[in-house]
């Protein structure tokens, strides 16, 4: 209905206007029907919208980052760990993931003021420094016993991290890079030793020049908590070593 026909509508018939008989009869039946009584009183106050309460926020802490648990990483393949050992060692434990890693090269150049060959076996409770070669070879090796060493099987050791050698002069191959990297990623720290071929060149029975590496390397692990009894300073003491050569 438009609203000039309803106003004309109402002006015609009287009873229909706001208080005229008709109209508040029906006003007061529909009170009556609803139990409401109609008096004479103020008008309702019109009622506000009431704001709605925001809920609580709830604060939902991020879980502290951690290293897996042990267990939870599942085993190696079979054939692809090393055998622990009941034998204690005094020092860090140099443990050649695979024949020819470096390990003697490394003792011989001075790392063994400070570090022991681990004879390719997991030592207990001691500290331990995986070395691998760069070749795909040794960086699997490297992978699967940092998969013992995190699903529980490698004893109670603390496992330090890993140092690469390279296994041949110049830059990696591009596949060789993405699985060093990869690698890498499965420990603590990774040191990465140059080329040096005065190593290569060196007899058997001839010391290894000292390298500025290995040298700050060898400095770094004499300030692991278990070895400050140990002097990175001191002459070189006798190591038990398993023909490990470059």
């Amino acid at each position: 209905m438009r609203a000039e026909t309803g106003e004309a509508l109402l002006a015609s018939s009287p009873q229909l206007r706001p208080g005229g008989p008709r109209l508040s009869c029906l006003v007061g039946r529909i009170a009556e029907s609803r139990g409401l009584t109609l008096g004479d009183g103020p008008p309702p106050t019109p009622l506000s919208p009431t704001p709605s309460t925001p809920a609580p926020v709830r604060r939902v802490d991020a879980p502290a980052l951690s290293l897996p648990a042990a267990g939870l990483v599942s085993a190696p393949p079979a054939g692809r760990s090393r055998d622990t050992s009941a034998d204690p060692v005094d020092g860090v434990a140099l443990l050649g993931a695979h024949g020819g890693a470096g390990v003697t090269s490394l003792l011989r150049a001075g790392l063994d003021r400070v570090a022991v060959d681990a004879d390719r076996r997991w030592p207990p409770a001691s500290p331990v420094l995986l070395v691998a070669r760069t070749s795909t070879s040794g960086l699997e090796w490297a992978r699967d016993l940092a998969r013992q060493h995190a699903s529980g099987l490698a004893g109670d050791v603390e496992l330090l991290g890993l140092v690469l050698v390279p296994d041949a002069p110049g830059r990696l191959p591009a596949r060789t890079t993405g699985l060093r990297d990869l690698v890498s990623g499965a420990f603590v720290r990774t040191w990465h030793l140059p080329w040096l071929e005065e190593w290569r060149l060196a007899a058997t029975t001839e010391p290894l020049p000292a390298h500025p590496d290995v040298q700050r390397l060898a400095a770094e692990l004499a300030h692991t908590p278990q070895l400050s009894h140990l002097d990175p300073s001191r002459t070189t003491r006798t190591t038990r070593t398993r023909g490990d050569l470059l």
